[in-house]
């Protein structure tokens, strides 16, 4: 899992760019913010932030 501080402007700019998402960006009931793409070599990635409380 790959943590940031911009997750929003992260997600944006990947939808731009045309990325797949294997899982949209949600807020998960763990209190964080995230999404998930595959990468060109298969590997699933997530991306999150901890959510605001």
């Amino acid at each position: 899992m790959w943590f940031v501080e911009n997750i929003d402007e992260i997600f944006q700019e990947y939808q731009t760019k045309g990325i797949e998402f294997a899982d949209t960006l949600l807020t998960q009931p763990y209190e964080l913010r995230e999404f998930a793409f595959v990468d060109i070599n298969g590997y699933y990635i997530r991306v999150a932030e901890e959510a605001e409380k």
